[in-house]
């Protein structure tokens, strides 16, 4: 079945940078059904959020991150176009609707498969917009550009962990995170000592 295009959705979510990595699946499948969609974001990660859907025709819209509720409501607001879809999602469903009019994506069963994610607002948000988890696992894509690649190459010999140690509202003290780390070694280092005395 060939899918007629619309030309334009605009897209609101929760806005920490975390939800907008979590709501990139959402986009790449919403791209199937219109030729651009205007991702709103807050301002502070304009140029990150650039980069999540580098080569791609999503529009960032960035806002002002100290007033977002303002903000998001007049963007979303000054919407003129009848044919302008709006998906709406998270924190934001309380003051806006969203509005599906595309043919095509109404007739879109919600099924997520055998899909499940251990923290229940990443499958809230795309069910506010009549999405599901198969479209967030499946849709999943970050374009690879030449510098990553590289980045990838030189350091994929080391052992790293990457920590998200702040959120919009949370920061994570690192120096607890290492003393974890470390009574949890000592502690299976002390474990592994008692087992081979107790075998020996």
């Amino acid at each position: 079945m060939d899918i007629v295009k619309q030309k334009n959705a605009y897209f609101l979510s929760h806005n920490g940078l975390g939800d907008n990595i979590t709501s990139i699946g959402a986009v790449n499948f919403l791209l199937n059904y219109y030729e651009n969609i205007f991702f709103l974001c807050k301002d502070i990660h304009e140029d990150n959020v650039k980069l999540l859907f580098n080569n791609k025709p999503v529009i960032i819209v960035a806002f002002d991150s100290k007033n977002e509720t303002n903000h998001c409501r007049r963007i979303i607001h000054n919407i003129r176009d009848n044919e302008t879809d709006t998906f709406i999602s998270g924190c934001h469903t309380s003051y806006l609707k969203k509005k599906i009019t595309s043919p095509d994506l109404l007739k879109y069963i919600q099924n997520d498969g055998n899909y499940s994610v251990k923290y229940q607002h990443i499958r809230d948000f795309y069910y506010d917009n009549n999405l599901d988890l198969s479209i967030y696992f499946n849709y999943f894509d970050i374009a690879s550009n030449k510098i990553s690649k590289q980045y990838y190459d030189d350091l994929k010999k080391y052992k790293i962990v990457f920590l998200h140690t702040k959120a919009s509202n949370i920061e994570i003290d690192l120096d607890i995170v290492i003393k974890m780390i470390i009574l949890s070694y000592v502690q299976i280092k002390i474990y592994i000592t008692s087992l081979i005395t107790i075998m020996n």
